[in-house]
């Protein structure tokens, strides 16, 4: 019975240093992207249809973005939960115009637009929130990756502008209908 009390106290000592390490790993980083009833959305669809369908592209699109900038900038500990509200992608369908039912044109009054509400935590302590419409009002002034074919070009830069603001220098909310607070960097 000594050999066995005596087996169990030696594996807890050579397994204290483990488990130790094991704690002493940050937790990764975690985004959450959800997107609230999407066939409401004011303008999603990447072609003329309406519905949740048109708007499949967009989400799928969307949401794969959001994670790579929370995977690339998001810092162990740091949990990112954000909830698109609405979407109204740049540019209009004009129906009058023949043969051209699936371009869409694009004018300085018809920007990008995006409505979401975000939560940032570190290490489950609250940092960030925010409830905020974005918006590239001079989203025809960008010139990099314009011809990259991807449609939701505009989109993607906007929200890039966004994310490095907000998520990653922590600049305060600000501008019509924003509503939250955002800790400076550094503090938590």
């Amino acid at each position: 019975m000594m050999v066995f009390v005596r087996s169990i106290a030696i594996a807890a000592m050579l397994a204290t240093p483990v488990l130790a390490a094991f704690s002493a790993i940050p937790a990764r980083a975690d985004i959450e992207v959800l997107f609230a009833d999407p066939a409401r959305f004011t303008d999603a669809g990447l072609h003329r249809e309406r519905g949740l369908r048109a708007t499949e592209p967009t989400v799928e699109g969307l949401h794969e973005h959001l994670s790579q900038l929370g995977q690339r900038h998001l810092a162990p500990g740091q949990s990112l939960r954000i909830e698109i509200r609405d979407i109204d992608l740049a540019g209009r369908y004009e129906p009058w115009r023949a043969h051209t039912r699936d371009v869409r044109v694009l004018r300085d009054i018809t920007w990008p637009r995006i409505a979401l509400r975000w939560v940032l935590e570190e290490d489950g302590v609250l940092v960030a929130e925010a409830e905020e419409t974005i918006r590239d009002l001079e989203y025809l002034t960008r010139t990099a990756g314009r011809r990259s074919g991807d449609l939701l070009h505009y989109e993607k830069a906007m929200l890039d502008d966004w994310f490095r603001s907000r998520i990653v220098e922590r600049r305060p909310v600000a501008g019509d209908g924003a509503r939250g607070r955002v800790q400076p960097a550094g503090l938590f």
